[in-house]
């Protein structure tokens, strides 16, 4: 949230506006909304009630723009597809640099070394994390490895060791558990050994 704080302070722009016009629409990614337009709604993969609440709520006035940075970006697998293999490609897609390089490095290394983590109830003694991107979470990963965990169990996984973008959603009525977006991630690298 407060990166997106400072994006829509420094742009001068809400945060989903900025995301709009010099992330999305330059990634092609078409099916990405901060807010589904009534004629996309009935495409949304809802599990459970509070999803459809989720959904249908309002923004309530006085509302942060920038907390839509944290989670509030409906999408389909391919276009997320796209975001990771921008990643993949330092920023580049389909021959346009939508990030700088720098940028992609900077969002893709670890700045939180030696930190804790309590996520989920659970005590995490390091969480290594970039901008927006978990880095080396595991060591089945390839180093320089990226996930992004989003809501309503959609994951994102890029190595850039494989050259490799892997996006998946698992929809479930359970609350967070941990094992089950390692266990689809451990499936798909198990067919590249």
């Amino acid at each position: 949230m407060l990166l997106g704080e400072i994006i829509a302070r420094v742009s001068g722009m809400t945060y989903a506006q900025y995301m709009q016009e010099y992330v999305l629409e330059p990634l092609e990614m078409t099916h990405s909304f901060f807010d589904v337009p009534d004629a996309q709604r009935e495409n949304v993969c809802i599990v459970t009630a509070d999803d459809k609440q989720r959904l249908d709520q309002p923004r309530q006035p006085g509302f942060l723009s920038s907390w839509v940075a944290c989670g509030d970006l409906y999408s389909t697998p391919y276009d997320v597809w796209k975001f990771g293999q921008m990643l993949l490609n330092k920023g580049n897609f389909r021959g346009r640099q939508v990030l700088g390089r720098k940028m992609v490095e900077a969002m893709t290394r670890n700045h939180l070394h030696g930190i804790p983590a309590y996520n989920w109830g659970v005590h995490i003694k390091e969480k290594p994390f970039g901008l927006g991107c978990e880095v080396d979470k595991e060591p089945i990963f390839s180093a320089g490895t990226i996930t992004h965990e989003g809501y309503g169990w959609t994951s994102l996984l890029v190595d850039p060791v494989e050259e490799l973008v892997c996006v998946f959603i698992m929809p479930a009525k359970v609350d967070w558990w941990e094992a089950r977006p390692m266990c689809a991630r451990s499936i798909v690298l198990s067919g590249i050994l």
